[in-house]
């Protein structure tokens, strides 16, 4: 009788000892199944996250793009605008100088083409330096660009 006794212990043992490794088994698979329904919306989310990093990152190289292409060409409308001023403000012109024509007839002449800003003050400037007697008679190219000593060079000297 005790062996028969301890032949259904031992089978409740082994029984209890299944159902219990079975019993946890299961626990540890729905546990894992919920952490893996947990970490796929966690990515999913990141997933989102980052396709709308992506796209305002898109958004702002865009935008670089257009404001250094945009200070690029204000860049060059600025060099443009300087350098046509430039080339704007210089006038050119030819002048001829004829016989009997004064000092004072030819700083107005400089004056009425915008080569000088002042008639007086280069008439003044011949004066002083006794060029107004020597003017040449002549064509001379001059330009706004040219000082009055040079203009007064020109004019004044054999070319």
């Amino acid at each position: 009788m005790l062996n028969s006794f301890l032949r259904t212990i031992g089978a409740a043992c082994i029984i209890a000892g299944a159902v219990l490794y079975f019993t946890n088994l299961q626990t540890d698979d729905a546990e894992i199944i919920a952490e893996n329904k947990n970490l796929q919306t966690e990515v999913d989310s990141l997933r989102t996250l980052l396709q709308e990093t992506e796209a305002e990152l898109a958004n702002l190289q865009t935008l670089t793009a257009n404001a250094e292409k945009s200070a690029d060409e204000m860049q060059n409308e600025q060099e443009q605008e300087s350098t046509g001023d430039y080339e704007d403000a210089i006038t050119k012109t030819v002048l001829l100088i004829e016989p009997g024509t004064t000092s004072k007839d030819v700083a107005n002449a400089l004056e009425q083409s915008a080569i000088i800003n002042d008639a007086d003050e280069f008439n003044s400037y011949l004066t002083e330096h006794d060029l107004s007697g020597k003017v040449q008679i002549g064509e001379y190219n001059l330009d706004s660009s040219m000082s009055i000593e040079t203009i007064a060079k020109h004019i004044t000297t054999l070319n």
